[in-house]
């Protein structure tokens, strides 16, 4: 048995990190994959709580305006 020589020990330190980073990256991309449906859900969610926002809001608005009217026209 012959020693390798360094050439033949960094190919296969090479080949070695490519095998794991191969394994990292389907990791990785599977991850990605997830947090992108779960920020559109998030997204979308977020759409429906802004237009309910607005929408009480106009509503509260309103009344408001209402009552201040109410009371201006008692008090003239």
């Amino acid at each position: 048995m012959s020693k390798p020589t360094s050439y033949e020990l960094l190919l296969q330190i090479q080949k070695t990190t490519n095998r794991l980073e191969d394994k990292l990256d389907k990791r990785i991309t599977n991850n990605t994959k997830k947090i992108d449906d779960v920020e559109e859900k998030v997204d979308n969610l977020l759409g429906k709580i802004g237009i309910g926002v607005l929408i009480v809001s106009a509503f509260i608005a309103g009344i408001i305006s209402f009552i201040f009217d109410f009371f201006r026209k008692k008090i003239e």
